[in-house]
């Protein structure tokens, strides 16, 4: 018991008091964790310490908890050879290597954050917008998402879905995720979106906006 408290006082000094690797334990407390009303779990484990993705799929198939599974690079000391010969461009269009949902880290400005994403690889671009942005990008197609029948109303020309219908009670979440997967496998399969119909994209390149951005 001695020990055990002086590893509970200066737990950051054990390296193995701050490791999980007993996927058996790490299901047992996740299931507690949901029977306590949990919903979401955040896995912070970055690039080059250790992530195990396929056993954060397996725990959130098993207990039906969201998982969230940490990205991105810690301290230099936890790097993966290489890094280090990376450029900040480099490392910001990365390309993505591992299922499920993946966050990047990009600039608030519209051009830049999709810029990035599809030099990381994606292919069809999901873009939301409330205020009716009349983004378009090359080469991967852009479905837009207005987020309030309003906007859609005024900019159908330009909005593939619909969103706002959720709010008005003509939708639901359940109905409307359906659309718009079943938006993306139709672009991803040849069918052109609005934006590519009405020629936009040709200046939305933008790896970087000089000057300040939101």
């Amino acid at each position: 018991m001695e020990r055990l408290g002086w590893m509970h006082r200066l737990k950051y000094v054990n390296r193995e008091v701050l490791r999980l690797h007993d996927e058996r334990l790490a299901l047992e407390e996740a299931q507690n964790f949901a029977l306590a009303g949990g919903g979401t779990i955040v896995d912070v484990t970055s690039r080059g310490i250790g992530r195990d993705p396929l056993g954060l799929a397996r725990l959130a198939r098993a207990t039906g908890l969201n998982v969230v599974m940490g990205a991105s690079y810690y301290v230099p000391l936890a790097h993966p050879s290489g890094t280090e010969n990376k450029s900040d461009e480099d490392l910001y269009a990365e390309t993505v290597s591992e299922r499920g949902f993946v966050f990047m880290d990009s600039p608030g400005y519209d051009p830049a954050s999709v810029t990035g994403q599809i030099a990381g690889g994606c292919n069809v671009v999901a873009f939301t917008t409330g205020r009716g942005s009349a983004f378009g990008s090359k080469p991967s197609p852009s479905i837009k998402i207005a987020t309030n029948s309003e906007m859609y109303g005024r900019m159908e020309a330009d909005m593939d879905i619909n969103a706002g219908e959720i709010l008005d009670g003509t939708g639901t979440v359940e109905s409307k995720g359906r659309e718009i997967y079943d938006k993306l496998l139709s672009v991803a399969s040849g069918e052109k979106s609005k934006s590519e119909k009405q020629g936009l994209g040709d200046y939305e390149f933008v790896p970087w906006q000089i000057g300040a951005v939101m």
